[in-house]
Protein backbone atom coordinates (compact mmCIF):
# COMPACT_ATOMS: atom_id res chain seq x y z
CA UNK A 1 0.00 0.00 0.00
CA UNK A 2 1.52 3.35 -1.25
CA UNK A 3 1.41 5.97 1.40
CA UNK A 4 -1.33 8.23 -0.19
CA UNK A 5 -2.94 5.03 -0.44
CA UNK A 6 -2.57 4.63 3.18
CA UNK A 7 -3.51 7.93 3.91
CA UNK A 8 -7.04 7.45 1.99
CA UNK A 9 -8.08 4.94 3.75
CA UNK A 10 -7.40 6.71 6.87
CA UNK A 11 -9.26 9.58 6.60
CA UNK A 12 -11.95 7.53 4.95
CA UNK A 13 -11.86 5.59 8.31
CA UNK A 14 -12.04 8.56 10.49
CA UNK A 15 -14.96 10.12 8.17
CA UNK A 16 -16.74 6.62 9.26
CA UNK A 17 -16.43 7.83 12.54
CA UNK A 18 -17.68 11.99 12.80
CA UNK A 19 -14.05 12.80 12.31
CA UNK A 20 -12.37 14.07 8.88
CA UNK A 21 -7.98 14.19 8.65
CA UNK A 22 -8.88 16.86 5.96
CA UNK A 23 -9.81 19.37 8.79
CA UNK A 24 -9.22 17.70 11.94
CA UNK A 25 -12.82 18.98 13.40
CA UNK A 26 -16.30 17.07 12.72
CA UNK A 27 -17.41 15.63 9.23
CA UNK A 28 -18.58 18.44 7.18
CA UNK A 29 -21.95 19.60 7.18
CA UNK A 30 -23.99 19.56 3.85
CA UNK A 31 -23.59 22.75 2.33
CA UNK A 32 -25.89 25.29 1.73
CA UNK A 33 -28.58 25.35 -0.78
CA UNK A 34 -27.38 28.38 -2.31
CA UNK A 35 -23.93 27.76 -2.52
CA UNK A 36 -22.79 26.85 -6.14
CA UNK A 37 -19.95 25.51 -7.67
CA UNK A 38 -17.50 27.86 -10.23
CA UNK A 39 -17.42 27.20 -13.66
CA UNK A 40 -14.16 26.86 -14.24
CA UNK A 41 -11.44 25.34 -11.35
CA UNK A 42 -8.06 26.24 -11.23
CA UNK A 43 -5.62 24.95 -13.86
CA UNK A 44 -4.24 21.65 -12.37
CA UNK A 45 -0.91 21.88 -11.86
CA UNK A 46 1.93 19.11 -12.80
CA UNK A 47 0.76 15.61 -11.57
CA UNK A 48 -3.03 16.73 -10.63
CA UNK A 49 -6.10 16.10 -12.85
CA UNK A 50 -9.80 17.05 -12.79
CA UNK A 51 -12.59 14.90 -12.14
CA UNK A 52 -16.27 16.20 -13.03
CA UNK A 53 -19.47 14.61 -13.66
CA UNK A 54 -22.70 14.96 -12.89
CA UNK A 55 -24.72 12.74 -9.65
CA UNK A 56 -28.23 11.35 -10.63
CA UNK A 57 -31.02 8.99 -8.86
CA UNK A 58 -32.59 6.66 -11.39
CA UNK A 59 -35.91 7.27 -11.60
CA UNK A 60 -39.02 5.32 -13.08
CA UNK A 61 -38.53 8.62 -15.63
CA UNK A 62 -35.14 7.74 -15.93
CA UNK A 63 -32.03 9.39 -14.02
CA UNK A 64 -32.38 13.03 -12.48
CA UNK A 65 -29.83 15.33 -11.14
CA UNK A 66 -29.20 15.30 -7.78
CA UNK A 67 -28.56 19.00 -6.06
CA UNK A 68 -26.32 19.24 -2.58
CA UNK A 69 -24.15 16.06 -2.70
CA UNK A 70 -21.09 16.69 -1.42
CA UNK A 71 -17.80 14.99 -2.67
CA UNK A 72 -14.75 14.78 -1.28
CA UNK A 73 -11.50 14.00 -2.44
CA UNK A 74 -9.75 13.79 1.23
CA UNK A 75 -6.91 16.35 1.74
CA UNK A 76 -6.99 17.74 -1.90
CA UNK A 77 -10.54 19.16 -3.25
CA UNK A 78 -14.31 19.19 -2.02
CA UNK A 79 -17.62 20.00 -3.92
CA UNK A 80 -21.45 20.13 -3.74
CA UNK A 81 -22.98 19.58 -6.79
CA UNK A 82 -25.53 22.23 -7.98
CA UNK A 83 -28.98 22.23 -9.89
CA UNK A 84 -27.69 20.28 -12.56
CA UNK A 85 -25.89 17.62 -10.14
CA UNK A 86 -22.58 18.66 -11.47
CA UNK A 87 -19.05 19.23 -9.65
CA UNK A 88 -15.61 19.13 -10.16
CA UNK A 89 -12.36 18.98 -7.94
CA UNK A 90 -8.86 19.00 -8.94
CA UNK A 91 -6.81 16.20 -7.18
CA UNK A 92 -3.68 14.06 -7.92
CA UNK A 93 -3.11 11.83 -11.23
CA UNK A 94 -3.85 7.74 -10.36
CA UNK A 95 -6.36 6.34 -8.47
CA UNK A 96 -8.96 8.75 -6.16
CA UNK A 97 -11.62 7.45 -3.83
CA UNK A 98 -14.19 10.02 -3.45
CA UNK A 99 -15.93 10.48 -0.26
CA UNK A 100 -19.56 10.98 -1.79
CA UNK A 101 -22.75 11.53 0.55
CA UNK A 102 -26.10 13.65 0.72
CA UNK A 103 -28.60 13.69 3.63
CA UNK A 104 -31.07 12.78 4.21
CA UNK A 105 -32.28 9.88 2.22
CA UNK A 106 -29.13 8.71 -0.39
CA UNK A 107 -26.78 6.14 0.82
CA UNK A 108 -22.95 7.06 0.87
CA UNK A 109 -20.94 6.21 -1.80
CA UNK A 110 -17.31 5.67 -1.84
CA UNK A 111 -16.00 5.36 -5.62
CA UNK A 112 -12.93 4.55 -7.28
CA UNK A 113 -11.56 6.81 -9.74
CA UNK A 114 -8.48 6.61 -12.30
CA UNK A 115 -7.53 10.11 -12.68
CA UNK A 116 -5.38 11.37 -15.80
CA UNK A 117 -5.95 14.81 -16.69
CA UNK A 118 -9.33 15.37 -16.93
CA UNK A 119 -11.43 12.58 -16.25
CA UNK A 120 -15.64 12.44 -16.57
CA UNK A 121 -16.94 10.30 -13.24
CA UNK A 122 -20.81 10.21 -13.54
CA UNK A 123 -22.32 8.99 -10.36
CA UNK A 124 -25.54 7.47 -9.68
CA UNK A 125 -26.87 7.64 -5.82
CA UNK A 126 -29.59 5.33 -4.62
CA UNK A 127 -31.98 6.30 -1.63
CA UNK A 128 -31.65 4.35 1.98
Amino acid sequence: MTTRHALTAICLGLLLTGVTACSGGPTAPTAPAALSIPPAPPAPTVGMGRVFGTVTELTANGPVPVEGVYIEYCGYDSAVTDANGFYQLIVPNGIAWLYVRRVPGFREIRPEVSVGGETRADLRLVRE
